[in-house]
Order: C-alpha cells, then sequence, then structure tokens
C-alpha cells in the first residue's frame, strides 16, 4: 500500500511538522480512495488495486484469466465512477500542497 511506502521511504524525517502534516493528509486521502474503491463492482476493483500495484493490463489479464480489453473495460468503467466520487479531492489536494 502506498501509505507503508511512504512512511518506510521518510523514516528519518518523522519528526518536522511539516511532514507529519503531508503525512496525515496521504493517509486521510488513501483511505478516501479506498472508500471509493470500495463502490465499483467487484472485478473493476480488483483490476484497480493491482493497477495501483503497478501491474500491467497484460499481467492482470492474466491473474485475473481475462482478456486484456475486459481488462480496459473494467478500467474504463472504474475510473468515470472514482473521477466523478473523487473529483473534489483534485481541488482539495491543490489548495494544501
Amino acid at each position: 500500500m502506498f501509505t507503508e511506502r511512504y512512511w518506510e521511504q521518510n523514516i528519518e524525517t518523522y519528526e518536522t511538522e511539516e511532514f507529519l502534516m503531508y503525512g496525515a493528509v496521504v493517509v486521510e486521502t488513501t483511505v478516501i480512495i479506498e472508500n471509493a474503491i470500495k463502490t465499483l463492482p467487484d472485478k473493476a476493483a480488483q483490476v484497480i488495486r493491482l493497477s495501483i500495484k503497478d501491474y500491467t493490463n497484460d499481467e492482470i489479464a492474466k491473474k485475473l484469466s481475462t482478456s486484456v480489453n475486459t481488462v480496459k473495460g473494467h478500467k474504463k468503467v472504474a475510473y468515470c465512477k472514482l473521477r466523478n466520487l473523487l473529483g473534489f479531492l483534485r481541488q482539495v489536494l491543490i489548495v494544501i500542497t
């Protein structure tokens, strides 16, 4: 998960207030995104989670025993719904960063 990598990569700077604030934003944003992913159809959610882990479309297709075109279709559905659910985050992140 991204938040675990974030904390591991930045362990030496834990004590700065800016780092702690940024970390809180990362954690909260991750929770919001994960909750949005939970609203997706099962296959679309699986595809998005694997995509977040840097799997390619080919790798996702093999892992889920489906075609690359099906993976692309699931991504299209997922991204459309996630954009609608999470559109506000773009503005929030621009303001706080």
